[in-house]
């Protein structure tokens, strides 16, 4: 990795990502309501993790975003609410042996997650910026997150973490993303991610993100564990953690899989060697596994 080194925590990571709700429908139909989003999950799970984090979403100015707001205020995140949103976005999932599929409603489908001019301020002296699940299908928005990043001095992380029913135009997804990653230190992806936007072929991806400008790229594969690639071509390849108890649900393996590896990183800074890498992506599969034991995105600490 390049850029800066580790630095106090205190300063406060930033994280910009979706906060929603997350609704989950059992086999008997039954329904039950969860804080959720691929930002929430990653800002909570740092904040478990003992960061200081601010998170940037677009919240609505209704019940569900006050209840989304007081989660996130009890987990010591603090929220920076992009522009005006009524309504707060809601996502539907099903499962089927653990993993989900989703629905979208409309105040999520046209989300606006354009970083307001207060967050970029915060990204200046950020230890690290996270953005996750950003519309980077959404040119203007893209313009936005490219400048917040573009503004950083600590880690840049970015994990697309597109959904297939989420996204307008894959192709310029793709090309936004593209764009993003040339501000950007670390790429995360999923094997969905990679199936999605690169048909399927790792060593695509890697070699577009690195083209790009992103100098080390993570890639979980769920019960196949986690590769990290950096752009002189070193590998480090970690199996998942051995665990007691069953997989109940992989919603939220994925953030807090980075939200452990980027707080790690954090803490030995960005020029960590391959060892300290090794540990911190150890840890980072231990923490998935036990999130992987419970329902819901909310990261759990393996005991």
């Amino acid at each position: 990795m390049t850029g800066h080194d580790a630095r106090d925590v205190n300063a406060g990571i930033v994280v910009i990502g979706d906060a929603i709700v997350d609704v989950l429908e059992d086999p008997d139909g039954s329904r039950s309501r969860h804080p959720g989003g691929a930002g929430l999950n990653t800002a909570v799970g740092l904040a478990i993790l003992g960061h200081q984090v601010t998170q940037v979403a677009a919240l609505g100015h209704d019940s569900d975003g006050e209840w989304l707001e007081d989660y996130l205020r009890q987990h010591g995140v603090h929220l920076l609410r992009c522009d005006e949103h009524a309504t707060t976005g809601t996502a539907t999932s099903r499962r089927v042996g653990g993993e989900p599929t989703y629905s979208f409603d409309d105040a999520l489908l046209h989300r606006d997650l354009s970083v307001p001019a207060a967050a970029v301020e915060l990204i200046r002296s950020a230890p690290a910026v996270v953005v996750t699940s950003f519309p980077f299908d959404d040119q203007r928005q893209v313009d936005s997150v490219c400048h917040a990043l573009s503004a950083a001095t600590g880690l840049r992380a970015l994990d697309p973490n597109p959904r297939p029913t989420l996204l307008r135009d894959t192709v310029a997804f793709r090309d936004g993303l593209h764009r993003a990653l040339a501000h950007a230190d670390l790429a995360k992806l999923s094997e969905e991610d990679v199936g999605l936007l690169y048909a399927g072929s790792e060593a695509d991806a890697i070699s577009s993100i690195h083209a790009a400008g992103t100098p080390t790229v993570l890639l979980t594969r769920g019960s196949r564990g986690a590769t990290l690639v950096r752009e002189d071509g070193r590998r480090i390849d970690v199996e998942i953690a051995a665990m007691p108890g069953a997989v109940v649900d992989t919603l939220g393996a994925g953030d807090a899989t980075l939200a452990s590896f980027v707080g790690e990183v954090v803490r030995v800074g960005l020029h960590a060697t391959d060892q300290q890498l090794r540990e911190a992506l150890d840890q980072a599969m231990r923490v998935a596994g036990a999130t992987a034991r419970q329902l819901g995105g909310r990261l759990q600490l393996p005991t």
